[in-house]
């Protein structure tokens, strides 16, 4: 077996850092912005979501009508995929990945996301070969950098992810709009030759350092407004609360009638 967990229940409720992985509406409304980005983007009729969990994204590319499937080794995951969209799950297991006859055998946009490192390494290009055989293009994320979660056994920086897909024919297409994902996304296609492939690692290296400032400072942002709402937001109550007393009441009184008394006087 490729995967060293069975990814059940006790993975998705202690291991994501997240309160409810399957209901969570954050990862629900990311999954609904980029399966709407790459929609506008790279307009897929047909998609395959490769360690899909509990299939956010696979849904969120049923709603804007692209025909999409999701597969996943987590049984627990599948159990709790939207009802109306069940039929488009299957339970596999890459690099061994064997799709039910129902489903289709090639697919206009592959996606693999944050699923290679939860693979151990000896299975990097066999699974990459199992990957490049549904389609020639595959959207590609693994954490560089992570090494803290215990499932992560096979965490590479970006240009280790290129090289390997370079072997396979597939390579980075710097055209293509990621914004929607996290900064190690990568746009893999396959291609006839090869580009200069030591000047384009140096090129993604850079752009991933960029995305990640970048996002670091988006975020240190959104903190501070948070902050500075939850202050809004308390000095709001707090405002309230002097206005409801009655000795509030009293002194408005008494402010109203002084207020009148001296109108009279002018």
């Amino acid at each position: 077996m490729s995967y060293e967990n069975d990814y059940g229940t006790e993975y998705y409720e202690s291991h994501l850092g997240a309160d409810d992985y399957i209901h969570n509406e954050s990862f629900i409304e990311n999954n609904r912005v980029l399966a709407q980005s790459l929609f506008k983007g790279l307009q897929p009729a047909r998609v395959l979501d490769v360690g899909c969990a509990c299939g956010h994204l696979v849904s969120a590319f049923r709603d804007l009508g692209v025909e999409a499937y999701g597969t996943d080794p987590s049984s627990y995951a599948l159990e709790n995929v939207r009802a109306e969209h069940r039929d488009y799950f299957c339970r596999g297991a890459l690099p061994d990945l064997v799709l039910p006859d129902s489903f289709p055998k090639k697919y206009d946009l592959v996606t693999c996301i944050e699923v290679m490192e939860h693979i151990r390494e000896e299975c990097n290009q066999a699974t990459i070969a199992a990957l490049t055989r549904l389609g020639d293009t595959i959207l590609f994320s693994s954490t560089p950098d992570d090494f803290e979660e215990p499932t992560h056994i096979n965490v590479h920086p970006i240009s280790f992810w290129c090289i390997a897909f370079a072997k396979a024919g597939f390579y980075p297409d710097m055209t293509a709009d990621l914004s929607a994902g996290a900064p190690q996304f990568v746009l893999f296609r396959k291609r006839a030759c090869c580009p200069d492939l030591e000047e384009l690692l140096q090129i993604m290296n850079v752009l991933y350092q960029v995305k990640k400032t970048g996002i670091a400072l988006a975020t240190e942002r959104l903190e501070l407004f948070r902050a500075a709402t939850a202050r809004a937001d308390l000095l709001e109550r707090e405002l309230n609360d002097i206005r409801s007393r009655r000795s509030y009441r009293i002194c408005m009184k008494i402010s109203r009638i002084k207020n009148a008394l001296l109108g009279k006087k002018n």
